[in-house]
């Protein structure tokens, strides 16, 4: 069964283009975002932790030698110059899935909602 609503814009403060990220945990949290290209500054990202009653700690990031676009293309480049995926790196074909899924949901809403099987995208 899916249920799929997404939009790109919200009512809330303008962030980073990757967003502000913030994730609880049993002994603190965890809040991270990227380089913030919408104000005049342009700033590194900034990982910050915070334990448990205790005041959120900036992390120090290694420097990036390819960043935001840059980094992907180079990466993608590499990719193709040797043929393999880095690792922590997903291709294309990692994606397939979750389109299919999509595909599959835009098929059944064009029959009326009717049942659909997802292996009549993926075969």
């Amino acid at each position: 069964m899916v249920s799929y609503r997404a939009s790109w814009m919200n009512s809330g403060p303008v962030t980073p283009w990757a967003g502000e990220w913030v994730m609880d945990a049993a002994e603190g949290q965890i809040h991270w975002t990227s380089r913030d290209h919408f104000r005049e500054k342009t700033g590194p990202d900034v990982v910050t932790l915070q334990k448990l009653d205790e005041k959120p700690a900036p992390v120090k990031l290694d420097a990036v030698e390819f960043p935001d676009r840059r980094g992907t293309l180079n990466t993608i480049a590499g990719v193709i110059a040797t043929g393999k995926v880095p690792v922590g790196f997903s291709s294309g074909e990692d994606n397939l899935g979750s389109l299919a899924l999509v595909q599959t949901s835009i098929l059944s809403a064009s029959r009326g909602g009717d049942w659909t099987e997802i292996s009549e995208v993926l075969g």
